[in-house]
């Protein structure tokens, strides 16, 4: 089984997500879904100055796919 990640941006400060960001890729495993999650949130909150004002932050999904 695969897993598809998807990831919201949120403002904590105000309760509002974007739409969904969901990715091409698949992950092997849940593991490597929820890491790559992680990662992609480090790296959005370290280079997004609108961050700290808006306490802006991510909530993500890793959810099965079937293999094709």
């Amino acid at each position: 089984m695969k897993f598809a990640l998807t990831i919201w941006i949120c403002s904590f400060l105000d309760g509002t997500c974007s739409p969904p960001i969901n990715f091409d890729i698949s992950y092997n495993n849940w593991n490597e879904c929820v890491v790559a999650a992680h990662m992609f949130s480090i790296e959005y909150q370290q280079q997004n100055p609108g961050s700290e004002t808006y306490r802006l932050a991510t909530k993500f999904s890793c959810k099965e796919v079937n293999d094709i």
